[in-house]
């Protein structure tokens, strides 16, 4: 028997589950609709770092952090970084 969780039969049992579940026809929808989430997802991840630079660009969404200095969005009412207070004129 093999090592790994998944071996060839589990596989093939997964595949007859969801053949029996979804039926033959509405198979190729799924694979279309998992294939363009994972586009999506990966759409995302990617654009991630040049979203970071936009809101970088704008200093007037953000504040320094009392305690550690970091940069924080005025919205916030703690730091992500350290967990203080960024809204200590509230208190």
């Amino acid at each position: 028997m093999g090592v790994g969780v998944l071996q060839p039969w589990h596989l093939i049992v997964i595949v007859v589950i969801v053949l029996v579940i979804f039926g033959p026809g509405k198979l190729p929808m799924l694979g279309k609709a998992v294939g363009d989430s994972v586009r999506d997802f990966k759409k995302a991840v990617s654009n991630e770092p040049a979203r970071a630079g936009e809101a970088d660009a704008s200093p007037a969404s953000t504040r320094p952090c009392p305690s550690c200095h970091k940069s924080a969005a005025l919205a916030d009412r703690f730091c992500g970084a350290c967990g203080a207070r960024t809204d200590v004129a509230a208190v």
